[in-house]
C-alpha cells in the first residue's frame, strides 16, 4: 500500500479528509460550481476581452455575464416549456416581489 512521506498514513485516507475538515468541504464545493459556470461562459462568449481600458474591461465582463444569465433563462424556459412573455409583460416590481 502506498503511503505518504510526511504523515505515514495511506494516501487514500489523506485524500478523503482534506485539510480543514467539514468546513473546508462545505466551502470548497462552491468552487467547483463557480469554475463550471466560468468555463461555460468562456465557451459561449470566448475567453478574449477586447477592451483596453480597465473600466471598459469590467463592463465587457459584466455584459458577458448578463448575456450568459439571459441565455440560461431562455434555455431553462424552453427546456421546461415555460412562457416568458408573461414575465416580460408584467410589472418588474411584482415579478420579483419577495
Amino acid at each position: 500500500m502506498a503511503t505518504s512521506n510526511s504523515a505515514r498514513e495511506p494516501l487514500s485516507r489523506r485524500a478523503a479528509a482534506p485539510p480543514g475538515g467539514e468546513a473546508f468541504r462545505a466551502r470548497y464545493r462552491y468552487r467547483v460550481l463557480i469554475e463550471a459556470e466560468i468555463s461555460a461562459l468562456k465557451r459561449r462568449f470566448s475567453e478574449n476581452i477586447r477592451s483596453r481600458e480597465p473600466i471598459a474591461r469590467v463592463n465587457e465582463i459584466l455584459f458577458k455575464v448578463l448575456c450568459h444569465n439571459i441565455c440560461c433563462i431562455i434555455h431553462a424556459a424552453t427546456e421546461h416549456g415555460l412562457d416568458l412573455s408573461v414575465m416580460l409583460r408584467a410589472d418588474p416590481l411584482e415579478v420579483f416581489k419577495v
